[in-house]
């Protein structure tokens, strides 16, 4: 919902068929969902709709030809954001699974990443 402090934006990626049942909880309040790719099943962006309306991107298991890394990561270069949210699927190989929230105001917008 949107408050004084703006807005709040979930961000999600990498869910690889994969709904963690955490999801709803931790996106409580969101008024939008940004999945950045490797979706997998399209009943992945389903069961987000149920939160909040969501916008989404192929990634290279959904499409060829689009990359990844599966970190969290944000920084700021030349006014540009570079952002990740990190990894939601099934937890392979150690991966730190994470998710975030953009929080935008007239101040800018900050991330806060969410572990899984």
């Amino acid at each position: 919902m949107s408050t004084p402090e703006g807005v709040k934006i979930g961000v999600i990626s990498d869910t690889h068929n994969f709904f963690d049942p955490k999801i709803p909880g931790l996106f409580n309040g969101v008024e939008h969902i940004l999945h950045a790719g490797d979706i997998g099943l399209p009943r992945i962006l389903l069961d987000l709709e149920a939160i909040a309306p969501v916008t989404a991107v192929s990634g290279n298991t959904d499409d060829p030809g689009f990359g990844h890394t599966h970190k969290p990561f944000y920084q700021t270069i030349d006014g540009v954001i570079f952002f990740n949210p990190g990894y939601t699927g099934k937890s392979r190989f150690g991966m730190e699974r994470t998710l975030a929230i953009l929080y935008c105001d007239e101040k800018g917008i900050r991330p806060e990443f969410l572990r899984l």
